[in-house]
């Protein structure tokens, strides 16, 4: 009887036993496949996330670098693709001083006699309340074809203009038209007295 009573129990842990890894055998492979499941969503997610920081920077470093080259733009007063040759046809052929302009260290509405105290001009005409002054390149002469105008009005600067044969760059300012009338009248009675003085002689 006793030894009936341990077989049967024997018997009975043996069952539970085989049930119990015939559970396991069966639910393993599902563990497995679960986990391989969270791990290749959480490694999608963190590459997700990594290129949505790239994405950022990327558009992040485009706006810092378009802000930067709208603030060069305007600095340097370049407005079409064009100017960028002007400024390279100014660093080859124009006198020093074109830099000061393009740097804004000389502005409109400077005092004139400072200006031409730092910046003697090659050329001058002064004429009622106006002064043009020319700057010419070293050892180009009065018949120079590329140069720096700058015109002043009432002790003061009111435009200066970088040009040549087949360019010009205004760095401030515009030709007044009353300015012009004036100059232009300037020079006509300048030629009659010299037409005159050579008629004396």
């Amino acid at each position: 009887m006793k030894h009936s009573y341990l077989s049967t129990v024997n018997a009975t842990r043996q069952s539970q036993s085989n049930d119990a890894q015939a559970n396991v055998a069966e639910y393993s492979p599902v563990c497995a496949s679960t986990v391989r499941s969270v791990w290749s969503e959480t490694l999608m997610s963190q590459q997700r996330a990594i290129a949505r920081r790239r994405l950022l920077c990327i558009i992040g470093l485009g706006f810092v670098a378009i802000t930067m080259l709208f603030a060069a733009c305007d600095f340097f007063r370049i407005t079409h693709p064009t100017d960028l040759r002007t400024y390279w046809l100014m660093s080859q052929e124009c006198p020093p001083i074109w830099k000061e302009f393009a740097f804004r260290q000389i502005r409109e509405g400077d005092p004139v006699e400072d200006f031409l105290h730092q910046h003697p001009p090659s050329l001058y005409d002064e004429f009622g309340p106006y002064g043009l002054y020319y700057y010419f390149p070293p050892g180009a002469g009065d018949l120079a074809m590329t140069g720096i105008s700058v015109s002043a009005r009432d002790g003061r600067l009111v435009s200066a203009e970088a040009h040549s044969c087949t360019w010009d760059f205004q760095f401030f300012g515009a030709e007044e038209p009353e300015m012009m009338r004036q100059y232009a009248e300037f020079l006509r009675k300048r030629y009659e007295n010299a037409q005159a003085g050579t008629a004396a002689e």
